[in-house]
């Protein structure tokens, strides 16, 4: 039953490197070394990789500051909406207080002019 497997790069010498799998069967470790001997020279090899990693790199970074200037904008609008819920809810209730002081005040007069046409 394999449970964990880990592979890592071991170098010997300029032309060959050896890939060094650990492989946990239960709780035995087991490790398997396996040479690949290149054709080219690592220094041609990592002049042809490292423009590639570069600019892999960058687009990663580009990536990223999108995705933050997207998520700043998200919690911005967020906020914005929070707000003008409040605002609305604050001037609803406002609104019904004023309006509920003038229908008590027309009943005050009502009352006021029933009293009055009574004596």
């Amino acid at each position: 039953l394999l449970t964990s497997r880990r592979t890592w790069w071991v170098s010997q010498g300029n032309l060959s490197l050896s890939t060094c799998t650990l492989t946990y069967c239960g709780t035995l470790p087991t490790l398997h070394f396996r040479t690949q001997i290149f054709e080219q020279d690592p220094l041609q090899i990592l002049n042809a990789i490292l423009p590639l990693y570069i600019n892999g790199q960058m687009l990663r970074m580009l990536q990223e500051s999108v995705a933050s200037e997207l998520a700043a904008r998200m919690q911005a609008m967020q906020a914005a909406s929070d707000n003008a819920k409040t605002l609305k809810t604050d001037l609803s209730r406002e609104y019904n207080r004023a309006r509920q002081a003038a229908v008590t005040q027309q009943i005050m007069e009502i009352v006021a002019g029933a009293s009055a046409a009574t004596e």
